[in-house]
């Protein structure tokens, strides 16, 4: 089967038949670097991780480093560990296992025990903080009743002011007319009757009025 034949293609990612780039995919997250470079020495052959490596630099369109002498093995799942590493993951294409007998397990004995000690630290951490902070259904429903509550008497009180100013607000009122009295009106009013015949009435005697 050539190279060509193990590639597949879906809507959105390739997909890739390939042991030992399926493990390293898998395993890259959980496990340490040292410990998964073991574990790939032991369980797959030269030949195995040589077409791993061409497969995975071909499908992401990168150069490949050849790798000769002592060590060789060793620098090649290297290279690969760090491809996968500085690849966006979208970008890489879905590894998948057709002998799922050549995938080798792993054991305590590849496993930084430190490392994993230090993971449940953090994540009983995380779990105190989630605790201390998060709220119960109760709390939460308290919370939401105290705030509408506040909201409506809010409310209240700004209609009770718009209320109480349209009471006083009426609209502009329109001043009474006064009329000016002048001095010659007030004289015309009271003026005093001057005339002949009145002044010969004021004049006849208490005598004659009888």
């Amino acid at each position: 089967m050539n190279d060509t034949s193990k590639k597949l293609k879906c809507a959105n990612r390739n997909i890739v038949i390939c042991e030992v780039l399926a493990f390293v995919q898998n395993k890259l997250d959980v496990m340490d670097e040292q410990g998964l470079i073991q574990i790939c020495e032991s369980a797959f052959s030269t030949a195995d991780i040589d077409l791993a490596k061409s497969l995975l630099f071909e499908s992401l369109s990168k150069r490949s480093t050849t790798r000769k002498g002592q060590g060789k093995t060793f620098r090649d799942l290297k290279d690969i560990i760090c491809l996968f590493k500085e690849t966006d993951p979208e970008k890489i294409p879905m590894f998948v296992a057709k002998k799922l007998e050549k995938l080798p397990p792993v054991t305590f004995d590849h496993v930084d025990i430190t490392a994993l000690l230090k993971r449940i630290v953090l994540l009983e951490q995380c779990t105190r903080d989630f605790k201390h902070q998060y709220a119960t259904k109760i709390d939460l429903n308290d919370r939401i009743s105290d705030t509408i509550s506040s909201i409506n008497q809010e409310r209240n009180v700004n209609m009770q002011k718009r209320g109480v100013f349209k009471l006083f607000n009426s609209g502009p009122m329109a001043l009474p007319t006064l009329s000016v009295v002048t001095d010659d009106s007030l004289c015309n009013e009271h003026s005093i009757d001057m005339s002949p015949a009145t002044l010969s009435h004021t004049q006849q005697s208490p005598c004659a009025a009888e």
